[in-house]
């Protein structure tokens, strides 16, 4: 959290300003009510109506710091979520396909949403709760100065009792923390893999099952967060213990001194004042840093993440960039196991540019194994995978992508416009995706949207079929001139004479050398293919 804090040095400095503003007045006008008071008891009607409307008039003005600054907070603590959410994004952009899938897409769903609302909540805004009561109690303990030794001295050591004992809890906190984080991952990650099952669940009237999933896991969220909670308010009884004794006893004692007159009668409601802002400024410390620990276990989580990100990305630019067209893929007596449980078994084969290549195989033979090796996805593989005589381990991984298309059986279509889901961002000119789209057998059905290139794709391509899928997903190579394709069985979920139209569109194209790997081989196609690897 301190290098989010840094980052925004300039607006948290603003915010610190405001801060001992606000702090300053409530001092003053404890101090302005105090000699009221002193000046009622002296008879003195107008000193008393003049002390009290001085402090009316700085507590106008602390409430007007607190109107600027509560607007300012907020807008500080939400570039400081902003700049973390960047930065987990920019870690998992750098990662490589194999550590981005030890988690699933609700997981990090849950770090950029849950995750941050705690640490916006629990984190940014509790720590700005203990900038203020630290402040405020120094300002207070200034204010105290001014009187009797013993009041100071009694103020420090019951705020030093009030800070203590609620630490006697802190590590527990800290541990259920965790627990309560894991928990909120895995609700995110079950809910969403069951909604994205729906249709699946409708097929075979299985949709009731779909609140036991949800009632299931949130029982285990309230579990984890009815303990944490149960911690966190154990420390806030332990701090209110301190605060209560201290608060008392600092009355007692200035009435004693009030009585001695050591000090004027006026003095209790300053002191009172005083010391009531130093030890519920303290007992808020406190139980602001034992809540501060709920956001430790989440930032540890995230540099470990960045770490490794960092690593793999570092490792990644090391490598020997990929600048020429690909000419020669060749496999060197490849093999490949998952857990202990043979994929590929010493596989050799050679690509070459602008061949159609087909590869077929029972299921559970490795055909879409193999593309993954190819484009880098997968790796700790046996024997050599050489691109141009250049071994795959020691080629840059995004000069690779820039290179080669890899479309797989469902391509994901964005829920944005047709435009994005072509250009994924990029400065393309609209005559040229209309082109392009007019390229792979979409010019007419981009002729009949009524709102053309800003027509709005809906999740996942629901308002397409899934051959229009596979023809964005095309589109998205050919756009940016991608010489080799590699495609993972885009044509199984289609029909016949969509399956045939694609196929033809991809290898009567002589600028492409084509890997495909495809259940329909009849003797017909098989003519169509340079050659045909059997797994």
């Amino acid at each position: 959290m301190k290098q989010y804090l840094k980052k925004r040095y300039l607006e948290n400095s603003l915010l610190m300003l405001l801060i001992i503003f606000g702090g300053a007045c409530k001092v003053v006008a404890a101090y302005f009510i105090g000699d009221g008071f002193n000046e009622l008891i002296k008879s003195n009607t107008d000193g008393f109506f003049y002390n009290i409307a001085y402090a009316g008039i700085v507590f106008l003005l602390y409430l007007v710091s607190i109107y600027i600054k509560i607007p300012y907070e907020n807008y500080v603590v939400q570039k400081m979520i902003t700049d973390i959410r960047c930065d987990v994004v920019d870690a998992i952009s750098k990662n490589n396909y194999a550590n981005f899938n030890k988690k699933n897409s609700g997981d990090y769903i849950s770090w950029l949403s849950n995750d941050l609302m705690i640490v916006e909540e629990k984190g940014f805004g509790n720590f700005y709760q203990s900038i203020t009561a630290i402040i405020e109690t120094l300002l207070a303990i200034v204010g105290l100065l001014a009187f009797h030794w013993s009041i100071i001295v009694f103020s420090i050591v019951m705020s030093v009792l009030t800070l203590v004992l609620p630490a006697l809890v802190q590590k527990s906190i800290q541990n259920k923390a965790q627990r309560y984080s894991g928990s909120l991952e895995k609700l995110i990650s079950k809910n969403t893999n069951y909604l994205q099952g729906f249709d699946s669940l409708l097929s075979f009237n299985k949709l009731g099952i779909l609140k036991k999933i949800v009632a299931n896991s949130s029982n285990e969220v309230l579990k984890e967060s009815v303990s944490l909670r149960k911690s966190v308010g154990l420390a806030g009884v332990l701090g209110g213990l301190g605060n209560l004794v201290g608060q008392v006893g600092v009355v007692l004692l200035t009435g004693i001194l009030a009585l001695k007159n050591i000090v004027g009668f006026g003095s209790i409601l300053t002191v009172e004042s005083l010391t009531s802002t130093i030890f519920n400024s303290v007992g808020n410390i406190m139980n602001i840093t034992v809540e501060l620990n709920i956001v430790v276990p989440i930032f540890e989580k995230f540099e470990k993440f960045k770490e490794e990100a960092k690593v793999i990305n570092d490792k990644d630019t090391g490598k020997k960039l990929l600048n020429e067209e690909i000419e020669t893929i060749v496999l060197e007596d490849v093999s490949y196991k998952y857990e202990e449980k043979s994929i590929l078994k010493n596989i050799s084969y050679a690509f070459n540019k602008y061949g159609k290549y087909a590869i077929v195989g029972e299921s559970g033979s490795g055909k879409s194994t193999l593309l993954k090796l190819l484009t880098g996805r997968i790796e700790n593989y046996e024997g050599a995978i050489k691109f141009n005589g250049e071994e795959l381990e020691g080629i840059n991984k995004h000069s690779l992508y820039d290179k080669m298309l890899y479309i797989p059986q469902e391509p994901y279509i964005f829920t944005e416009s047709l435009r994005f889901n072509i250009t994924l961002g990029d400065d393309y000119a609209d005559e040229k995706v209309k082109d392009v789209l007019e390229s792979v057998g979409l010019g007419e059905f981009l002729a009949s949207l009524e709102d053309g290139l800003d027509t709005e794709l809906v999740e996942g391509g629901k308002n397409l079929s899934g051959g229009q899928k596979q023809r964005i997903a095309l589109a998205r190579g050919i756009i940016r001139e991608k010489k080799v394709v590699l495609l993972d069985e885009i044509t199984s979920n289609l029909d016949k004479d969509n399956a045939e139209k694609i196929e033809e569109l991809l290898l009567t194209n002589p600028e492409l050398t084509v890997i495909l790997i495809t259940h329909r081989l009849d003797s017909n196609s098989e003519e169509r293919f340079t050659d045909i690897l059997r797994l």
